[in-house]
């Protein structure tokens, strides 16, 4: 009994000190047939964030990034009528994509309903949302 607690205390100090290495960086090792290569990631220990550009849209909500350049927005579109939500006046809210370089906007499916909560497909080639319907 004494014999195995010794090998278990062994075990998990053996376990503790090999994984504290670990969160510095990733190794992996490849094998091919000619050769054995080991790719190295190294991990961000401080987990900061640097921001390079912080851009003020005014009255465009942003969902998620559509490529590079573009984002997914809600923007107001006062072509249709306005709907009538208690004692609020609320114009038609579609979707649209905004450009971040050139700061325009294309609205993807003009309506007069009130679009939200897009979300992009994981292989980015469909576009899911919510519709609210008012009264009109």
């Amino acid at each position: 009994m004494k014999r195995y607690r010794i090998i278990i205390g062994m075990t998990s100090g053996l376990l503790i000190l090999t994984s504290c290495g670990q969160g510095e960086s990733h190794r992996e090792t490849v094998e091919k047939s000619d050769k054995k290569i080991t790719v190295l990631d190294q991990l961000e220990q401080d987990g900061k964030i640097e921001v390079k550009d912080v851009q003020d849209i005014k009255g465009i909500r942003a969902f998620q990034f559509w490529n590079e350049y573009n984002v997914i927005v809600s923007k107001e579109n006062k072509q249709f009528h306005s709907h009538d939500f208690g004692s609020k006046e609320v114009y038609a809210q579609n979707l649209a994509t905004y450009n971040l370089k050139n700061k325009s906007t294309f609205i993807l499916h003009p309506s007069s309903e009130i679009q939200h909560a897009a979300k992009l497909s994981p292989n980015g080639k469909y576009l899911f949302y919510k519709v609210a319907k008012g009264e009109k």
